[in-house]
């Protein structure tokens, strides 16, 4: 199975030219957040005594950040891959605002606490259309060295963080998608502020700018048993937003149905 879809990827990358070492880091993140979301599932939603170290500093602090990071990383350089990251940017923001209209719906019918405000599609959103605001403007020769533009984005919201974190919590629930020091007051089922996420992202659309403007991997002639090896990840990291809308329903389902059925 593996060299059935790693033979489809080597095909498709051919053609494409993508830069098949994204997919594989984007996949990895993609899995992790998966895990993640499961552990996450078990413990608060079906309320089992378990994994009780995701409440711990290092999981909160440590491990979680760099997968994160990961992700919102490589998603940035892919800037450099589209031709159309208005569409792109559109796309995103429809997924997230159609996220928050189901779960507000499911919260309201199951009089529970499970909604989204913020996630890391609306994230995607803002940074891929910041992004083609700038990429327009230099088509159009109104800026000069975007690279700066995007610099300085980042720069802004990183001191923006460290602002919002010095005046602490405040209670305007409508400004929480942009920062968690703004109280929301309710639940919610997932939740990561624009700032300073999104930092992360102008990361890697500096990097894609920088290392990607020739729209090549950076490695055009892989190792074929590397290739076999790594491609259900590829696969999963060229698909990451299927993966994204899907995997918690599934995740939700098996864990009912092993519970309906006594083992868990």
């Amino acid at each position: 199975m593996s060299e059935i879809i790693a033979r489809n990827i080597s095909d498709r990358c051919e053609k494409s030219q993508r830069a098949f070492e994204l997919d594989l880091l984007r996949g990895v993140s993609v899995v992790m957040m998966i895990l993640h979301h499961a552990i996450f599932d078990i413990r608060y939603v079906f309320e089992i005594d378990a994994f009780a170290w995701q409440e711990s500093f290092f999981f909160q602090n440590l491990l979680r950040p760099p997968f994160v990071f990961l992700f919102l990383f490589v998603s940035g350089v892919c800037c450099s891959f589209s031709r159309s990251n208005y569409r792109r940017a559109l796309k995103f923001a429809f997924v997230a605002v159609l996220f928050s209209l189901v779960f507000f719906i499911v919260s309201k019918i199951t009089d529970s606490e499970m909604y989204i405000v913020s996630n890391v599609i609306l994230i995607l959103a803002l940074g891929t259309f910041a992004y083609s605001v700038i990429e327009s403007l230099e088509r159009k020769k109104i800026i000069k060295d975007p690279e700066i533009w995007i610099i300085s984005l980042a720069v802004v919201v990183l001191v923006l963080n460290v602002l919002f974190n010095r005046t602490g919590s405040m209670d305007m629930p409508w400004l929480s998608p942009l920062h968690k020091s703004f109280e929301t007051g309710f639940g919610m089922a997932d939740y990561m502020p624009v700032i300073p996420w999104i930092s992360m992202f102008f990361s890697g659309a500096l990097v894609g700018r920088l290392f990607y403007s020739s729209r090549r991997s950076l490695f055009p002639e892989p190792p074929s048993f590397l290739m076999k090896i790594f491609a259900p990840l590829i696969f999963t990291g060229r698909n990451a937003l299927v993966f994204y809308l899907f995997h918690q329903p599934v995740i939700l389902m098996v864990l009912f149905l092993l519970r309906e059925t006594g083992i868990i």
